[in-house]
């Protein structure tokens, strides 16, 4: 009678590996190639980590695609921004 803690103990060990891969799993599905959870970030998410150039050429094909800006607006920054000035 002495070991009745070792069930609940065992469930709650069951229960937190299960939602562990859930977020891994869900995380690493998504179909758009944004993923989420802690082990994508401590990966480096396809990118090193404080790249500035990543962030600004995203910022700036995005608002290329939404219409914002002009074809030459757009390659004259682009330009700009991966020569490092």
């Amino acid at each position: 009678m002495g070991w009745w803690w070792v069930f609940p103990l065992l469930f709650m060990l069951l229960m937190i590996g299960l939602c562990v891969a859930a977020i891994y799993f869900v995380g690493h599905r998504s179909g758009s190639g944004q993923h989420f959870g802690p082990w994508h970030m401590m990966m480096g998410g396809g990118r090193p980590w404080g790249d500035p150039t990543y962030s600004a050429l995203q910022v700036l094909n995005e608002r290329f695609a939404r219409g914002e800006i002009a074809k030459q607006e757009y390659e004259d920054k682009k330009a700009t921004l991966l020569s490092g000035r």
